[in-house]
């Protein structure tokens, strides 16, 4: 797992601290008749929470409770603004924690930054795919 925290709050002790770069100063696009995203962008649930009024921490995830501890893991939205501005017609999926589990779930999707739980890369991928052919 690349993640720095385990669902259940604790370090991953395989990860590996490294710089983040994220080289991107704007994204364009020059589409006459858009139908269906042409970028998935694969986000994190709790990115908009941190800084929320009034969110109750205890009842968080942990990368939303840690996010300071983390190095503000959350508080960068890592290109979204500069998608949304782009032009490009696009999906952005922000799931909760990762883990490797077999996919089959109960799956929950929702507007807004509001959902917790866990979701399996293989099911995060299968969503991926499936907006690329969805208006």
């Amino acid at each position: 797992m690349f993640s720095k925290f385990e669902f259940d709050g604790k370090l991953n002790p395989t990860f590996v601290e490294g710089a983040f770069k994220l080289p991107l100063s704007s994204i364009r696009a020059y589409l006459k008749e858009p139908i269906t995203p042409r970028f998935i962008h694969v986000g994190s649930a709790g990115i908009t929470r941190p800084d929320r009024a009034g969110l109750d921490l205890s009842k968080q995830p942990p990368a939303v409770r840690l996010n300071k501890e983390l190095d503000f893991i959350l508080t960068f939205n890592f290109g979204e603004d500069l998608i949304r501005e782009s032009g490009i017609p696009y999906t952005i999926v922000r799931p909760c924690a990762l883990t490797e589990e077999p996919a089959g779930a109960n799956l929950i999707f929702d507007q807004g930054d509001n959902i917790t739980g866990k979701i399996s890369r293989e099911e995060v991928a299968q969503i991926c795919v499936a907006a690329l052919e969805s208006p």
